[in-house]
């Protein structure tokens, strides 16, 4: 699938927040959420 941050063909996980598919250099895999999200809770 294409991370919809990057834009770039790899393996993506959805966000727990907003929904948004990302991949690992796009935020936080493990905990299910985008870097747009983890911006927002800091």
């Amino acid at each position: 699938m294409k991370c919809e941050i990057c834009e770039r063909e790899v393996e993506v996980v959805r966000c727990r927040v907003c929904g948004t598919r990302f991949c690992e250099i796009c935020g936080d895999v493990i905990d299910e959420i985008c870097e747009y999200c983890l911006d927002e809770e800091e």
